[in-house]
Parts: C-alpha cells; sequence; structure tokens
C-alpha cells in the first residue's frame, strides 16, 4: 500500500475497518486474560515457568495501551475519511499507524514466545518428574 495514491489507501483501510477492531477485541482480550490467570496460576513457582508468562503479560498490556492510545484513535478517524479526498497528511497518517502496528505485532509474537517456551519447560519438568520416579 506505500506506493498507492491516497484515495486507494483510504478505501483499502475503510475496508479493513469493518470487522477489524472487533477482530482486535477477540483475539487480545482473551489473551490478555488467560496470560493473566496464568501468572496467577505460576506465582508460587520459580524460574521461566513464573518469569515467561509474566513478560507476556507485560507485553499484551503494552499492545493493548498502545492500540488503545494510538491505532483506535487512527482507525477512528479513517472510518469518517472521504476515499476520494484523503487528508492532506494521510501519509503521515499511514506510517504512524504501520510502525505502530508493527511495533505491536513484534511485541505481541514475542509474548506467545515466552507462553511457549513457558509451556515447554513446563512439559520437560514433568518429563525430568517421571523419569526421577522411575529410577
Amino acid at each position: 500500500m506505500r506506493d498507492q495514491v491516497g484515495s486507494v489507501y483510504a478505501q483499502v483501510r475503510q475496508i479493513e475497518l469493518i470487522g477489524l477492531d472487533v477482530l482486535a477485541t477477540v483475539t487480545l482480550l482473551p489473551a490478555l486474560l488467560a496470560t493473566a490467570i496464568l501468572v496467577v496460576a505460576t506465582f508460587r513457582k520459580k524460574g521461566a515457568a513464573r518469569w515467561l508468562p509474566s513478560i507476556a503479560l507485560v507485553l499484551f498490556v503494552g499492545v493493548l495501551i498502545l492500540t488503545i492510545v494510538v491505532n483506535l484513535p487512527i482507525n477512528a478517524d479513517q472510518r469518517d475519511w472521504i476515499v476520494s479526498m484523503p487528508p492532506p497528511d494521510w501519509a503521515t497518517v499511514r506510517d504512524r499507524w504501520q510502525v505502530s502496528h508493527a511495533v505491536r505485532t513484534v511485541a505481541a509474537v514475542i509474548a506467545f514466545c515466552c507462553l511457549s517456551a513457558a509451556a515447554l519447560d513446563r512439559r520437560q519438568s514433568s518429563v525430568d518428574r517421571v523419569a526421577a520416579d522411575m529410577e
């Protein structure tokens, strides 16, 4: 979309925005809730089992804050754009949204990697306990 004119960008964004906020809500909020529950459940444990979910929760909270502060206001403004006459600063708004979206995406991927590593660490701990019991 970076090489498109403002009217094309505005039209594509308005189509994207039809379900984007709903999609973000139904994916981010359950991820936050599940991660918070995991943090509470692993609070007394030591090592990666405790810190990785906590890091993931902090990252997800950061994603939520960035979404509320930057992306949602831009989305709301873009819904009102006239496709044939986008605002003069449309490219600046586009770039700001894209940078924010990239940061949110990287943070979410790192959070999911932390949760995956915590799950693998927990699984390895279970395997080690079973092996110790068999000896």
